[in-house]
């Protein structure tokens, strides 16, 4: 967390369920802390990063492929 920066939080409502014509009771709210958001995104971030580099490697082994074809198209028939 950065120096000086005060820890927030989000509060969420609680939702119903579905189908429900009024509630009865209040329902619970979530207490969403930033740091818990912030670790989520990082996550979520390193998840993409990880897809994004399979991608690469994937379409630089298709070019590789494509060519060698070109080169020797003699080869992979």
């Amino acid at each position: 967390m950065q120096e000086g920066a005060q820890e927030t939080k989000a509060v969420v409502e609680g939702e119903g369920v579905e189908g429900e014509e009024e509630a009865t009771e209040p329902q619970p709210k979530e207490v969403v802390y930033n740091t818990d958001i912030r670790k989520a995104l990082k996550e979520e971030l390193a998840n993409i990063y990880k897809e994004a580099e399979h991608c690469r490697a994937m379409l630089r082994h298709d070019d590789e492929t494509l060519h060698l074809f070109l080169s020797r198209p003699t080869t992979f028939l």
